[in-house]
């Protein structure tokens, strides 16, 4: 059996249908490579910002280390000031 063509130029409805079905394909690839791209963007971008964060929180660490010191030192260094001396132990 032979196809009939619409003489249309167009082809018959299932040939435009695979067409349009080629197409459709050829964008969901397009848009999936898309966000393939878009997510390893976002995964180097999450790695850079866990070690800035990393960073920010060791300096963090480090000030809060030297206000700990600072505030051990604390009752002693008023005790001299106000005229006391080193506290004895009994």
């Amino acid at each position: 059996m032979r196809r009939k063509s619409s003489g249309n130029g167009k082809g018959n409805g299932l040939e435009e249908a695979q067409r349009e079905l080629v197409r459709a394909q050829a964008q969901l690839v397009q848009a999936q490579a898309t966000l393939a791209n878009s997510h390893a963007t976002m995964i180097a971008q999450h790695a850079v910002d866990r070690q800035e964060d990393r960073k920010v929180m060791a300096q963090m660490m480090a000030v809060l280390q030297e206000h700990s010191r600072i505030l051990a030192e604390l009752p002693e260094f008023i005790r001299g000031k106000i005229g006391f001396g080193k506290k004895e132990s009994h």
